[in-house]
């Protein structure tokens, strides 16, 4: 019965290659938490289908709300009950209704260094068999949703002036990735759960980008597994995902320019305002993400 299943009170809502993944597989771990098998099941984004149609699988986004509720069973005798559905950042119906029917909810918003995040974002969409142009510079021209969902001000400030501002965490992706525990154990804090839990901190990159070998072989192997993941038994379909990512994946590809610094003019340009804005939000500089000298920067860039 849906009636005697809890509703979530925690929602990671963003932003996507920012460590969320890390975050939701971590907070599983902890006996005090129950996430939802699905980590973005995106129910609250069912109003922004079109809004958002350059960043949304509509196929991947469930509307009913009694097959939403349903994803928390199981977690009725846990503290924290969650989900982490990184596109909610940029929704404003998502943000309303959110603290409409949970208004107590808590909310974890994880930042990452913007042109980091647009190049991350780039090369999974490439993983994913999306080939919006062969370079980097090239396909922030043809889908300005990379550098828009970059952009923090305006959302982060949406959702203080919505929720209560002890409710709301916002990590930085840096502090994440430095200093894992230190950063899980303010989570724990923030959540009022066991902080001295031990989390399996093992280094691995969930979600990391893997790029393919040969992009028009990768292509033709996504559309055949859209097909066989509907008959193929789930943990055999899973063995040859795991295979295929080993013989047919790297983390490097000779096929497409990842070469920030063509562009990083631009680019600086582009963030600076709202990168001032959003520090004096937060009262935190965040300039060193655009701090760093252009062959650094792409240097650096390049490696993640």
């Amino acid at each position: 019965m849906i009636e005697d299943i809890k509703l979530p009170n925690l929602f990671i809502v963003g932003t996507g290659r920012a460590g969320t993944t890390s975050l939701y597989n971590y907070l599983k771990q902890h006996p005090e938490v129950f996430m939802s098998p699905i980590k973005e099941p995106q129910y609250f984004l069912r109003k922004d289908i079109y809004e958002f149609h350059d960043g949304i699988d509509i196929e991947k986004i469930i509307s009913d709300f009694g097959e939403y509720v349903s994803l928390f069973k199981g977690g009725e005798h846990k503290k924290i009950r969650g989900e982490a559905s990184a596109l909610y950042l940029y929704s404003k119906s998502a943000t309303h209704e959110i603290y409409e029917l949970i208004p107590d909810a808590k909310i974890i918003i994880s930042l990452r260094n913007p042109i980091e995040r647009a190049l991350s974002y780039f090369k999974m969409n490439i993983g994913q068999g999306i080939i919006v142009a062969k370079s980097f510079c090239e396909a922030i021209r043809k889908r300005p949703f990379y550098l828009w969902s970059s952009l923090y001000y305006e959302h982060v400030k949406r959702y203080l002036e919505t929720f209560p501002k002890q409710n709301i965490k916002i990590i930085i992706y840096d502090d994440l990735k430095n200093d894992t525990l230190s950063v899980m154990k303010d989570i724990c804090r923030f959540l009022e759960i066991d902080e001295n839990y031990v989390f399996n901190i093992d280094l691995k990159k969930y979600n990391a980008s893997l790029m393919p070998k040969n992009v028009y072989f990768h292509i033709f192997a996504i559309k055949i597994a859209k097909i066989s993941k509907r008959i193929i038994p789930p943990h055999f379909y899973d063995k040859i995902r795991k295979i295929y990512r080993v013989f047919f994946l790297s983390e490097n590809s000779n096929s497409f320019d990842f070469d920030v610094s063509r562009c990083i003019d631009f680019l600086v340009d582009y963030f600076k305002e709202d990168i001032k804005k959003l520090s004096d939000l937060l009262g935190r500089d965040l300039s060193f993400w655009l701090e760093e000298k252009k062959l650094k920067l792409d240097k650096k860039i390049a490696q993640n």
